[in-house]
């Protein structure tokens, strides 16, 4: 089956999904291959790859919406290495808007910041 469809408009069928479409997935992922109905692909950060996996089911729903023929029933996910950078998009994203909190809740999402900062650096390349 031709991708080239599906690379084409990978980035509208992720803006049809609400939560993804503000944050521009399609600058951080790319359609590598089509492997019987599992659809592969690659995207640049960790992150990216854990918010695409939330999404997963949504996706494949997209995709069989528009693709119905390439009948995807999984995705496989998987960092991108080698060759050309995924192109980002320059644009300067408006600092988020955050809700008052508490004093008991700033000091809860205190500690779970920390804690993530902390996992971050045990497990950075360098860190």
């Amino acid at each position: 089956m031709e991708l080239l469809p599906v690379v084409n408009r990978w980035e509208a069928v992720l803006n049809r999904i609400p939560g993804l479409a503000k944050r521009r997935p399609g600058s951080h992922s790319r359609i590598s291959e089509l492997r019987g109905s599992v659809l592969t692909i690659e995207v640049d950060h960790p992150g990216w790859m854990q918010l695409f996996q939330w999404y997963q089911n949504a996706i494949v729903e997209q995709l069989n919406l528009h693709f119905p023929e390439l009948a995807i029933q999984a995705l496989q996910w998987r960092l991108f290495k080698g060759g050309e950078p995924i192109v980002r998009p320059w644009v300067v994203m408006p600092d988020p808007v955050k809700p008052e909190m508490n004093s008991e809740e700033q000091e809860k999402f205190d500690e779970v910041l920390g804690e993530l900062e902390a996992l971050i650096r045990r497990n950075a390349p360098n860190g």
